[in-house]
């Protein structure tokens, strides 16, 4: 084991867990030192796939000489999971959104800050090649002075999108649906283009979908 590899370990193990363990294995300074799931067996058949320990509790995982956590298990369970870890000294990858409300991503943020521990989301868009070309001529005044953006996201998700997982599509597991899940990453290109915003509205509609 290379000792000056951070370790790395994955909260949830469900199917976005291989794209963190394969994101871990190709970066050079980073190993996958463990894994943890409420459902231990699905945990401990990961870890055994991929080779790395198991904890068999959380309390186990945080006790452990893991530095760094990736969280990813359903959205609203972000914080439950990820301020315990910052208050342990574990720094924090977190999938997108931080949360599913404003007060629990602030208490998240806060308690990072006072733990003194990184806390990113997971925006992998921003490192695509062509937003790399975009954001570099914005930056230098290619386009001048931008005074409007607009985005559309034409994604659909089918029933058995929402089915497959029981957590999305509910308000206190998902808290948005196809806009927080999918549309969230063109909403964070317009911010990584154009700069924060001042003032946010919006207009919702439920077409296709049954209430969960």
């Amino acid at each position: 084991m290379n000792m000056n590899k951070v370790k790395f370990g994955i909260v949830g193990t469900g199917a976005i867990a291989k794209v963190h363990m394969d994101a871990i294995r190709q970066t050079d300074n980073a190993e996958l030192y463990i894994v943890y799931d409420k459902i231990t067996e699905r945990a401990a058949e990961f870890a055994k796939r991929n080779g790395c320990r198991h904890a068999l509790t959380f309390e186990d995982l945080l006790a452990s000489d893991v530095q760094a956590l990736t969280i990813a298990t359903p959205s609203g369970l972000h914080a439950e999971v990820a301020i315990p870890a910052a208050r342990a000294g574990k720094h924090i990858l977190c999938e997108k959104p931080l949360e599913v409300t404003v007060s629990k991503t602030n208490d998240l943020v806060r308690t990072c800050e006072s733990s003194n521990v990184r806390l990113s989301a997971v925006f992998q868009s921003r490192y695509a090649r062509s937003v790399q070309v975009i954001k570099q001529a914005v930056d230098a005044g290619r386009f001048g002075e931008p005074v409007l953006a607009t985005a559309s996201v034409r994604w659909f998700r089918n029933k058995e999108y929402y089915s497959n997982a029981g957590w999305r599509g509910t308000w206190s597991l998902d808290g948005g649906g196809a806009l927080m899940n999918q549309g969230i990453h063109t909403v964070d290109l317009l911010l990584y283009f154009n700069g924060d915003v001042s003032e946010v509205t919006g207009r919702t509609a439920r077409l296709l979908h049954k209430s969960i």
